[in-house]
């Protein structure tokens, strides 16, 4: 690979990080519009959902999976759902 590309590709994930934190409520948050919108433009985004008794990342595609399993088990709740931006 060519340091051409790599940086290429470095600066479409900076962009890409960017457009996805400006789709975000105030702390990175979101609702279910904006993670739709977010499915759309990057369904591998990672999303960090807390909930009562713990956390977890996953893809943005498969949030609204795995806060129907946590619901419908009933032994914990979602208390939100946010973009999971590393360094």
């Amino acid at each position: 690979m060519s340091l051409n590309r790599k940086v290429k590709d470095m600066d479409t994930k900076e962009s890409r990080r960017e457009e996805l934190m400006g789709m975000c409520l105030d702390g990175g948050y979101l609702n279910e519009e904006i993670l739709d919108q977010i499915n759309q433009l990057d369904r591998f985004a990672p999303i960090l959902i807390r909930c009562g008794g713990g956390r977890m990342i996953c893809s943005a595609q498969d949030v609204k999976h795995f806060i129907k399993i946590i619901s419908n088990e009933g032994s914990d709740y979602v208390r939100d759902v946010s973009l999971h931006i590393h360094n």
